[in-house]
């Protein structure tokens, strides 16, 4: 999975950042997936950074197979979110002195939201406004999590982060690994209780999903208001019970009412009764802008019954309505301001799009970047944008960029002339992104009078300085030109430095022989090489047209046939690998395959089983049983432990032959007493056919140890059923997703280590 990091850096999808630019290393977290540490970065302008190692942290070994796949999918995930404000920013990876790989993230300089509301000065001094701002930033990182059908699993207050007073969500995606540890992860369940949708415990079916988010946040937001972490008072072994019977922490003196009202509605018993995350905002959102209804008695369900009260708040009646409506005429102001993106937050966003301007140039448009898509993402900022840059001239690239603001009309009013100017200093001052641009001016006429010498001039001003995409646009040129043979040149030189466009069109150069010799064989590879990078296009059917006209070496063919065939014996089917797809692919030259398998007996290993297999499938030749039938006896004959095992198969299901369960039941024993692991799987079926389970364990169990894959799913479920071992149950079930098992079963892993849970809670309640 290491290679998907290296294709991505580079790429340049991921920043790569060298060790030595942090120093003054400090742990600051240890979680059951590993160390976070506080590094300074001064090196980048950036002060400090959170750096998340990648080490099993109880003995500091490498990530094995399963948890660095997960660690692939956080990251994944995290790039796709890492421009919302609210959730913690991804900035890229680094390698330690070990090589081993750390995720560089933004460091939040006042700690976790429990540190955060734990420090009791602070707490005392935050307002009704503050706390709801506080929960609206919660509200509005999950709800960015939610538009994207992401679930994060393990919302609480030590994976909520706060930097400068904004909260960001944490740990997403990862959450089982990246939490820190408490008793009941050591129990086998993954959160924090506290925190937990009881939901969740009440049924074996109930997985989490968006509605356990938003219990999850109701507690947070109670939390918020009470300065300290749910169920304090409650042994920790006890709150799962109390919570499952309906308890819920009392509500905090002088609550807004609709507050209150949100996350009583956020933490019901009923999972459909709790709001979705848009209402949970919009409720917030009102009650942020409606302030003076924080501040003026909406705080509870408590009432005035004191006369004299009564009659000195008439009386001040004229002077707090005044002050509220001084407070009142503010507010917009204040808030305005305060929703303004502060210099260090521009600075990111302004670096983020002058990255995305470059990776245009550099890489071109794919599936999933398009630089145009930034822009807009930015788009209600792009005044406060423009303006920091242009009160920041020193910025690299500083009058390209200000030059496409201009050219666009993003955060100013669009001006092709003033676009121009800014591409023409860029040019005078030697940056190669504004010779394009001027190419561009020149070409269509942007700001200048349209002059194609001098279109070409600056087009190839770029292209000699190495720039991809005037490459490209050259490449286009001279096709225009028919001039094929310098076109190719053009094209082929910014596909082999990633130009993804371009390895799109050199594979139709070699596919239709425009100015290159037809090569099936290269026009594939840059094919595959244009899918593997995200191209914008859909492929699939221009790849398959070209494998069936690609010129096909029998003897490889026919190598991999037999492997393939071998493979399915020893691990059988996965979700990655199925012998009839082996099949399926060399289908439209089955006949040439056949006739050489049947011309070169002596030299193809398991000849007799492959050419009975061909018989039983029809493959390149027309199906027959009974020769079928005849070629695995033959294999049989000389001991072959595939040709025992195909001829259980014809007397099991009457192949060519009667059926006799009897001498099936002999030729699987006879292949599986010699390890053929398919052997041993149907000899449990057949036992668990014949209700002989005990035997049928045995088999499955002798099976799933020697790697086939669908046997450890079902010794998984006799563990569960009859040997009601669940922990065993489990470790198989995880044995089997871990091998790619073909069938989805993450449901039925939640479930049992549900089981797990109800198990140990029964015994731990057995022994109160």
């Amino acid at each position: 999975m290491d290679k998907w990091i290296i294709e991505k850096i580079k790429s340049e999808d991921i920043n790569y950042f060298d060790y030595k630019e942090f120093s003054d290393n400090v742990e600051i977290g240890r979680g059951g997936f590993g160390i976070v540490y506080k590094a300074n970065w001064n090196k980048r302008g950036m002060k400090d950074a959170a750096l998340k190692s990648m080490l099993n942290n109880n003995n500091n070994s490498p990530l094995n197979k399963e948890k660095f796949e997960e660690f692939i999918k956080e990251l994944r995930l995290i790039r796709s979110l890492h421009y919302h404000d609210n959730i913690n920013r991804f900035r890229g990876v680094t390698q330690d002195l070990s090589g081993n790989y750390m995720m560089v993230l933004q460091y939040a300089n006042e700690g976790t939201l429990r540190d955060y509301l734990g420090n009791k000065e602070r707490f005392d001094s935050l307002s009704w406004e503050r706390k709801i701002q506080m929960a609206l930033d919660i509200t509005k990182g999950l709800q960015c999590l939610h538009d994207k059908q992401i679930i994060h699993r393990d919302l609480h207050s030590k994976n909520i982060l706060v930097n400068d007073g904004k909260l960001m969500i944490a740990d997403l995606g990862l959450s089982k690994q990246l939490t820190v540890q408490s008793n009941s992860e050591a129990n086998g369940v993954i959160g924090m209780t506290e925190y937990i949708d009881p939901w969740c415990f009440k049924n074996n079916h109930n997985s989490r999903d968006k509605r356990s988010d938003i219990y999850s946040l109701g507690i947070l937001l109670w939390e918020i208001t009470s300065g300290h972490p749910p169920y304090k008072e409650i042994a920790e072994n006890f709150i799962l019970y109390k919570v499952s019977k309906g308890y819920r922490e009392k509500p905090i003196k002088n609550t807004p009412s609709d507050y209150k009202k949100l996350y009583k509605k956020c933490w019901k018993d009923n999972p459909n009764r709790r709001p979705k995350i848009n209402e949970v905002y919009s409720i917030l959102n009102g009650l942020s802008s409606n302030h003076d209804s924080i501040n003026n008695g909406n705080v509870g369900n408590e009432t005035n019954n004191n006369p004299a009260e009564t009659k000195n708040s008439r009386k001040s009646f004229i002077s707090s309505s005044l002050i509220i409506n001084v407070i009142n005429v503010n507010w917009k102001f204040i808030k305005e301001k305060s929703n303004k993106p502060g210099e260090m937050e521009l600075n990111e966003l302004v670096n983020e799009i002058v990255q995305g301007y470059l990776r245009k140039n550099n890489n071109g448009t794919t599936k999933t970047f398009d630089f145009e898509h930034i822009l807009r993402k930015y788009e209600s900022q792009s005044t406060c944008l423009f303006n920091h840059l242009k009160n920041n001239p020193s910025k690299i690239h500083y009058e390209v960029v200000i030059g496409i603001f201009y050219k666009r009309g993003f955060g100013v009013e669009k001006s092709e002339k003033e676009s121009f100017d800014q591409f023409k200093n860029a040019s005078q001052k030697g940056d190669i992104n504004s010779h394009y641009e001027l190419g561009e001016c020149f070409y269509n006429g942007t700001g200048t009078k349209k002059d194609f010498d001098k279109a070409f001039e600056y087009y190839k001003f770029a292209a000699d300085k190495g720039l991809n995409i005037a490459l490209f646009t050259l490449a286009k040129y001279y096709y225009n030109s028919n001039e094929y043979a310098k076109s190719i040149d053009y094209y082929e030189k910014s596909a082999n430095k990633d130009f993804v466009p371009s390895q799109y069109y050199v594979a139709k150069f070699y596919n239709n022989g425009y100015g290159k010799k037809i090569s099936i064989k290269k026009g594939l590879k840059w094919l595959e090489k244009y899918r593997e990078k995200d191209g914008s296009w859909n492929i699939t059917d221009e790849i398959k047209k070209l494998e069936a006209r690609k010129p096909l070496d029998i003897a490889e063919a026919i190598n991999e046939i037999v492997e393939d065939y071998k493979k399915n014996n020893h691990t059988g089917a996965t979700k990655n690998f199925d012998f009839k797809y082996t099949l399926e692919k060399y289908e439209p030259r089955s006949k040439d395959i056949f006739n050489q398998l049947r011309d070169n007996q002596t030299l193809i290993q398991h000849y007799e089983v492959v050419i009975g297999t061909f018989y039983k499938k029809g493959f390149g030749v027309d199906k027959d049983e009974k020769e079928s039938f005849e070629w695995f006896s033959k294999a049989s004959q000389k001991n072959d432990i595939n040709g025992h095992f195909e001829l259980g198969e014809c007397y099991y299901n009457g192949i060519g032959i009667g059926k006799d369960c009897k001498k099936a039941l002999y030729y699987y024993t006879l292949a599986a007493n010699k390890g053929l692991n398919i052997a041993l799987c149907n000899l449990a079926e057949y036992f668990m056919n014949s209700k002989n389970k005990r035997k049928a364990f045995s088999y499955y169990k002798k099976a799933a140890k020697s790697g086939f894959v669908q046997s450890q799913y079902y010794l998984a479920r006799c563990y569960n059923n009859k040997k009601r071992n669940i922990k065993k149950s489990l470790s198989w079930l995880k044995k089997y997703q871990e091998n790619d098992g073909s069938w989805e079963i993450s449901d039925e892993i939640t479930k049992v280590e549900k089981q797990l849970v109800d198990q140990k809670e029964g015994n731990s309640l057995a022994l109160l």
